[in-house]
């Protein structure tokens, strides 16, 4: 029989509640802690695989305008959460990146030098040859690669002039320019710049 006073045992059952709540609220924060330590290796694996975009990439966000086809209007390009937009100048879209590559940075400039400006890419993608992989290559490839690709308006449609094979594990591009001349300047995150050359069959580098 519980001989404590009325007002003990009330007191008694507060106190019991109450570490059943802080068990519960502790628990609930381990739980929590754990969740966001295994999302970090997660993370940190998925990077480290190759299986996702690199920290150091400088994602840029910009807008210009350029006449790609010379018929003296020009369109609007947008780069803006990692996509190309390209719209003409009543507003229609004439071109929208691949909601599977994630663009770092784009400009137009005439790098083909055929008297027509491109729109030129820096983009992030998975795997190095998409869907025209070559005879040789088997298995698939879960990697994000880094990439330069150049599109030329034709016919009122972006059409591909050149999608190149990733840059290379060793080749950090944080950005890139293009001089006056239409030479494609890539500069990595060590503050180097090269500079490249169209010669036809995809770019060349300027000794």
């Amino acid at each position: 029989m519980d001989e404590r006073l009325p007002r003990e045992r009330e007191l008694a059952s507060v106190s019991g509640a109450e570490t059943s709540e802080h068990r519960r609220s502790f628990s609930w924060r381990l739980r929590i802690l754990a969740c966001v330590a295994l999302a970090c290796v997660a993370a940190a694996c998925a990077v480290r695989l190759g299986l996702t975009a690199p920290t150091w990439v400088s994602w840029q966000n910009r807008t210009l305008s350029c006449d790609f086809d010379a018929d003296g209007s020009p369109e609007e390009l947008t780069l803006a959460g990692q996509r190309v937009l390209v719209h003409d100048a009543d507003g229609t879209t004439l071109y929208e990146s691949d909601r599977a590559w994630r663009v770092s940075d784009a400009l137009a400039a005439d790098v083909t030098r055929d008297g027509r400006p491109e729109l030129v890419m820096l983009l992030w993608r998975r795997g190095n040859y998409g869907n025209s992989r070559p005879f040789w290559e088997s298995g698939t490839d879960l990697r994000m690669t880094q990439h330069v690709y150049v599109m030329g308006l034709e016919g009122g449609a972006m059409q591909p002039v050149w999608m190149g094979h990733e840059l290379g594990e060793g080749l950090k591009v944080s950005r890139m320019g293009a001089t006056e001349d239409g030479l494609l300047e890539l500069t990595t995150t060590d503050g180097r710049t090269s500079t490249w050359v169209w010669d036809y069959f995809g770019f060349s580098l300027v000794e």
